[in-house]
């Protein structure tokens, strides 16, 4: 009976551990923050993040927020 429990759960874990799929890896080339320090109201401000796609597939690069 033991036996038997082990084997199903060793079996859903094969299935459960072989669906996990490990998606591309978003790599920034100089960090991935920056602080403007203060700036003014209204004041436009300007940075770029350079980054590299190492995967092959399509980089989707969502919920981006400011703080």
């Amino acid at each position: 009976m033991v036996k038997k429990i082990y084997l199903a759960f060793g079996i859903l874990l094969a299935l459960f551990s072989s669906s996990v799929y490990a998606g591309p890896v978003f790599e920034p080339m100089k960090g991935d923050t920056h602080d403007f320090g203060t700036i003014s109201q209204g004041e436009t401000v300007v940075h770029a993040f350079p980054f590299r796609n190492p995967g092959d597939d399509t980089l989707r690069i969502l919920n981006v927020k400011a703080s």
